[in-house]
């Protein structure tokens, strides 16, 4: 299949998955001859001239740098600028940041981020993050700021991704089992409150956080959801999620189907015994900004004041 071809298979299937599923890391991209595919950027290789892309949330692929439009040329520039920035604001808040790969069938990297003073103290409460496209470390680094304020230990598995196609069940299931051996390693290393864990995400990452809390019993406090949603299928919403859990939905504000979906989930988790609490942002389907994190962190953390 040509490249053209691959691409244009890979916008058919992007383009059917709902809004609320959606991973959004993902954009439009223009390739120099005027051909459009929806697609996440994994990686440049700048020596190389070599850009790496995600079609369709599933199957990677490599090309030419000049291959693409001028607009997105400077969209992977500044992909890699801010990957800068936030190295260079982990510098400034300080604190460590810990890389370690799992052992086991599901060998799986994970990035933890200690704020300043969180290993010396207390154990601390501990967010475990699920990216919709399974670049840990760049997520948890969007937490930084608010991680530090906050004095929360995050940590951002690679990865668990979305898993749209025919194939989606047995992709969850390998994933399920895959964090079912992940989960008593991060234990073992990490270092955080064992009553006060927290799982969370965006979009999918959202829904894979919900639905771990119902199929994996373990004591979770609760669940960031940014844009997320409890799923479509009657099993996805009827999952028998714990009681006592506190869930921040955390919402752009022109995001249409999350406020949708949180107004229906927040019942049915209420319904269960949880808390649910509502946060809006300036913005769509997408990372909230370091203080509307901040505020669902600390209401999370019951530090509504």
């Amino acid at each position: 299949m040509s490249l053209r071809a691959f691409l244009f298979a890979g916008l058919l299937v992007i383009s059917s998955v709902v809004g609320c599923l959606a991973n959004s890391e993902v954009r439009g991209w223009t390739l120099a001859d005027g051909h459009k595919v929806n697609a996440e950027l994994l990686g440049y290789d700048a020596a190389a001239g070599l850009v790496k892309l995600r079609i369709a949330e599933r199957d990677e692929k490599v090309i030419r740098f000049d291959t693409l439009s001028p607009s997105d040329q400077a969209w992977v520039v500044e992909w890699v600028a801010f990957g800068q920035e936030l190295d260079a604001l982990l510098a400034k808040q300080g604190g460590e940041f810990l890389h370690f790969i799992s052992q086991g069938v599901y060998p799986t990297g994970y990035h933890v981020y200690y704020p300043p003073g969180v290993k010396e103290g207390p154990p601390s409460p501990v967010i475990i993050f699920f990216d919709p496209s399974g670049q840990g470390e760049r997520y948890v680094k969007r937490y930084i700021e608010a991680a530090a304020k906050a004095k929360i230990v995050v940590i951002g598995l690679d990865e668990f991704r979305n898993t749209p196609g025919p194939d989606a069940d047995e992709l969850d299931a390998q994933f399920l089992e895959r964090f079912k051996e992940l989960l008593p390693q991060i234990q073992a290393t990490v270092r955080y409150d064992p009553a006060r864990v927290f799982l969370g995400g965006t979009s999918g990452g959202a829904q894979r956080a919900f639905g771990y809390t119902a199929m994996i019993n373990a004591p979770w406090a609760g669940v960031f959801s940014n844009v997320g949603w409890l799923g479509r299928d009657k099993e996805d919403i009827e999952r028998p999620f714990p009681p006592g859990m506190r869930i921040a939905m955390v919402n752009g504000n022109k995001d249409s189907g999350a406020a949708h979906y949180a107004e229906r989930d927040s019942k049915i988790l209420v319904n269960r015994g949880s808390v649910v609490g509502f946060f809006s942002f300036e913005g769509a389907h997408q990372l909230p900004p370091p203080s509307s994190q901040l505020k669902a962190i600390r209401w999370l953390l019951g530090q509504e004041n």
